[in-house]
Formats: C-alpha cells, sequence, structure tokens
C-alpha cells in the first residue's frame, strides 16, 4: 500500500511540473523581434522583397493573444512611421498567420 501512495504521488508531482513548465513556456512566438521575422518571411513570399523592403523596419505590438506587426512608410529621408502599409497578426501561442492585411488604416 505504501509503495502505490508513493508511486501515485510521483506521478502527481510529475504531472504538476510537466504543466507548470508547459504554462511557463505556452507562447512559441515569445517576442516581438520573432513576430517581425515572421511577418517578413510571411510579406515577403506574397508580395516580394522590394515592396516588402520599403515597408521596413517592422514594428511588433502585442495585443491579447497576437502579435500585430506593422509596416513603416517613409515620410522623409531617414524618417519611418508605423502603420498605413501592411500589417500581420501571428498568434502569440502557435505562431499562426491569422490575418495578413496589405495595408493598414
Amino acid at each position: 500500500m505504501r509503495n502505490l501512495r508513493l508511486t501515485a504521488g510521483l506521478i502527481l508531482a510529475a504531472c504538476l511540473s510537466a504543466g507548470a513548465a508547459a504554462e511557463k513556456n505556452s507562447n512559441y512566438v515569445p517576442d516581438a523581434a520573432t513576430a517581425e521575422r515572421i511577418a517578413e518571411a510571411v510579406l515577403t513570399a506574397r508580395y516580394g522583397q522590394e515592396r516588402v523592403g520599403a515597408q521596413q523596419p517592422f514594428v511588433a505590438t502585442a495585443y491579447k493573444g497576437y502579435w500585430i506587426v506593422e509596416g513603416s512608410l517613409k515620410q522623409k529621408p531617414g524618417e519611418h512611421r508605423p502603420g498605413g502599409g501592411f500589417g500581420v497578426w501571428v498568434n502569440k501561442r502557435s505562431g499562426c498567420i491569422a490575418n495578413m492585411v496589405e495595408q493598414m488604416k
């Protein structure tokens, strides 16, 4: 009986530990830089390097369970303003693209 309780306790502890580790690392897209790279890859495949390169740098903003990545439009030489260009919603947990638009408003 003692071995059964010990085994059950060890299994319970292992399950709780695994659950905590999974919760801690639940986002496959952990930061803005990763989201920006994902968006760049998807946009380049769809629109080409020249159009995508014209809207860099990309800016990622966390919103609920997503990273919203926006292209930057050039105002003057050396000056960029986020918004008005490409927009990509990247799911933080899965890394999947939820939405992609050619022009953000």
